[in-house]
């Protein structure tokens, strides 16, 4: 009796999927357990609703949860996604987690040993929210950053923890050990354990 039952799911399961769909934009095969669009999905569609799982991600947009083992470079991610070794989507609104978080707009809370960029790649890179690492760049900081190294930015709202915080236009609070404000007066500039401007 419990076999049928289990059967029985399984068939409805099967039924209810198109079980290799073509996505029309990217032509990529992806399993969905669901619409096209809508479900749980193994692969990479273009444009998806709900939770998709994968090896590395990629397509145009994600709102929902996205689990992928290696890397993400999709898009746009609206939602809740974690992988193990990088972010490389355009933007990303929600929570993410990963070794290396390097995308242009981020907007949310973020956990990652790198989140930004390379100090010298950091032009239209924008951190908002509360990004927890070791090494944070970013053209624009607005919110609580978290760095266990250093936080670097052209452009710094809000307070910044770091060991050290460098930041060439700060408009709130630095603590650390070694704290740059370029906006500040000549004497103020560089200061030891904490560092603000209006």
């Amino acid at each position: 009796m419990a076999l049928n039952k289990y059967f029985l799911t399984l068939l409805i399961l099967i039924i209810s999927t198109k079980s290799y769909t073509q996505n029309d934009t990217i032509q990529k095969k992806y399993f969905s357990i669901g619409t096209d669009t809508k479900g749980i999905a193994f692969g990479n569609p273009n444009i998806y609703n709900g939770v998709k799982l994968d090896l590395v991600a990629s397509g145009e947009q994600m709102n929902g949860v996205q689990l992928n083992s290696f890397s993400s470079h999709t898009n746009k991610i609206n939602g809740f996604s974690i992988n193990l070794i990088n972010h490389g989507a355009e933007k990303i609104n929600g929570f993410t987690a990963s070794f290396m978080i390097n995308s242009n707009k981020l907007n949310g809370v973020f956990a990652g040993f790198g989140i930004g960029s390379p100090k010298k790649n950091i032009e239209n890179r924008s951190i908002n929210g509360v990004p927890v690492g070791v090494l944070i760049n970013a053209e624009k900081l607005n919110g609580l950053i978290i760095a266990l190294g250093n936080s670097y930015s052209k452009q710094m709202t809000g307070i910044s923890i770091s060991l050290f915080n460098q930041t060439e236009n700060l408009h709130g609070l630095q603590i650390g050990l070694i704290n740059y404000a370029g906006n500040n007066p000549k004497l103020l500039r560089w200061l030891p354990f904490f560092n603000f401007h209006k």
